[in-house]
């Protein structure tokens, strides 16, 4: 595994938790790695590419890449619980304010369907992935290793990618990280 940091964070600490999360999967997942670690204006966002762009600062032997992107220090704590917006059907009667309908029109048979606006707080990944609450920087980029790691690891077994095991993958690595710490 390659692990390249342009990341304003020092390259000691990312690489020492980017193998923490790695030690986490079998060594075929990391084989041939290139883990691109930058900086982020978000709090974080990650990417796993199963195969290197061509445009791409990776090594020509690497197979996969990993882009890695962590926020300033002052994002931090965070969670991964994203407001997500959805449009339910209107129901005969039921009332609400006209901002927050959409006209949606079915061709066969035709007509129009109103739905209206509804605000959802869910973590990443929907409903069946777990809360995942970061304290600073370095567990929200264990957190991100973590899950981009597990689609790396999907791809290479033919599984599809999702993202609920891929946040409950970030969920146990957090939490074991956590316990390292709390030994020392």
């Amino acid at each position: 595994m390659w692990i390249r940091n342009t990341s304003q964070y020092p390259l000691d600490e990312v690489k020492r938790l980017v193998r923490f999360a790695a030690s986490q999967f079998d060594r075929t997942t990391t084989a041939r790695l290139c883990v691109n670690v930058r900086n982020c204006k978000q709090t974080y966002h990650g990417n796993a590419y199963f195969s290197v762009p061509h445009v791409s600062n990776a090594p020509r032997t690497a197979r996969s890449l990993v882009v890695l992107r962590i926020g300033a220090p002052e994002k931090f704590p965070s969670s991964n619980i994203q407001q997500t917006i959805r449009w339910v059907t209107l129901k005969p009667g039921e009332v609400c304010d006209p901002s927050e309908i959409r006209y949606t029109t079915y061709y066969m048979p035709k007509r129009v369907i109103a739905k209206r606006r509804v605000l959802t707080d869910l973590p990443y990944g929907g409903a069946g992935s777990p809360v995942i609450e970061t304290q600073d920087w370095q567990e929200a980029l264990l957190v991100l290793a973590a899950h981009e790691f597990m689609h790396i690891d999907q791809y290479q077994r033919s599984r599809p990618a999702s993202e609920v095991e891929a946040e409950r993958m970030a969920a146990v690595v957090l939490e074991r990280y956590r316990k390292t710490q709390e030994e020392k």
